[in-house]
């Protein structure tokens, strides 16, 4: 059946009608018809090709957040329309669209391909490692404000990795720092857009003034919430996030999980029962209160945590809880609490706090 009519709203208003029960036209969709629309007939199938390769390799879902990211590599702002208008009003190529899929589409495409993989490859194997390390700590983050200047720079950059291995550092400590700090979608959405800018300029992203890179106050501000109650910070990722980011640092970058349940346990439990060893190495109240949830007295596991085990005295909690059944931990963190013989506050702990502290403030440069 053939559906004609005056205006591509018209169009799209009945194919949603149209699709009402099944699935209805993405902005891809709408885009694709629009921009192979404009290019003669006789060279479309070529662009159709290639669109849709780009389109497969990303998947739809992901095919579509494409362009979402290609409008705020444009615009560097807020979206404040529909994504479809944000796009047609940003993006100055879609006027040439053999262009506009050549030099932006397929590039743009590649780029996320290789966000969404981790997998960065280029003859210098050493910056792929970097670039893959911190695209997978990137991963971890609960937003996708850094995507577009991520896309951004590897596409201006394809040829340059080592360039590409310090850009993706810088990105994911100013992304993860601000996500730590509480900074709200709004300041995330501007200091990003800031850095695009500085991208499309050329500017010196590792100078002072840079977006890139954090004031004086934001590093004193990170290190404070890395000093104290790591446990309950909201969302619960972020104590899963900084505890596995301070493990692959512990084994020089070598770890890397993908398991389908990764926990966080306290050593010191939260209620120790009276009587048990945990008291008589921490026999106030007050200073159990104010360190059992601070990162020295954290660590991973890769099953589900048990309520019960929680509270076990300490060799049992380690050999039967915080050990596999193979007998290890393939966490560097936990491995750590095992190898102690005793859990007290003025030494184990209070050694492991600091330490963890000074780490992550290394790895994320937050000294003066």
């Amino acid at each position: 059946m053939v559906v004609s009519t005056p205006d591509l709203v018209s169009a799209f208003r009945i194919f949603s009608v149209l699709n009402d029960r099944g699935l209805n036209l993405s902005v891809a969709d709408l885009l694709k018809a629009e921009v192979i629309g404009k290019i003669p007939e006789d060279e479309q199938e070529t662009f159709v090709e290639a669109w849709e390769d780009a389109e497969e390799e990303l998947g739809t879902e992901k095919f579509a957040e494409l362009f979402s990211h290609l409008r705020m590599i444009h615009d560097r702002s807020k979206l404040r329309k529909s994504v479809l208008e944000g796009v047609r009003e940003s993006i100055p190529l879609l006027k040439a669209p053999k262009r506009f899929i050549h030099e932006e589409l397929i590039p743009g495409a590649d780029a996320y391909a290789v966000i969404l993989s981790r997998d960065f490859s280029s003859a210098d194997r050493k910056a792929d490692g970097k670039i893959n390390r911190s695209l997978r700590f990137l991963g971890r983050l609960d937003d996708t404000d850094w995507v577009p200047p991520a896309i951004c720079f590897i596409i201006k950059h394809s040829t340059a990795p080592e360039k590409i291995a310090k850009f993706l550092e810088d990105l994911e400590r100013l992304s993860a720092t601000m996500w730590l700090r509480r900074s709200d979608v709004t300041e995330r959405i501007r200091r990003h857009g800031q850095l695009l800018a500085e991208i499309e300029a050329g500017a010196d992203l590792s100078a002072s003034g840079s977006s890139m890179q954090l004031t004086q106050q934001e590093r004193e501000e990170t290190v404070r919430v890395l000093d104290g109650d790591i446990y309950n910070l909201t969302p619960k990722k972020k104590r899963t996030m900084i505890l596995l980011r301070l493990d692959e640092a512990l084994s020089s970058g070598e770890a890397s999980y993908d398991y389908d349940h990764i926990t966080v346990e306290h050593v010191l439990p939260r209620n120790p029962p009276e009587g048990s060893e945990w008291c008589r190495w921490w026999p106030d109240p007050v200073q159990q209160e104010e360190n059992v949830h601070r990162i020295g007295n954290l660590a991973l596991l890769n099953r589900r945590q048990n309520s019960a085990a929680g509270n076990w005295d300490f060799e049992k909690k380690k050999s039967k809880y915080f050990l596999g059944r193979s007998g290890t931990s393939p966490f560097a963190i936990t491995t750590e609490v095992v190898r102690q013989r005793e859990w007290k506050p003025a030494k184990q702990f209070a050694e492991r706090q600091e330490r963890f502290v000074e780490k992550l403030s290394k790895e994320w440069r937050l000294g003066a």
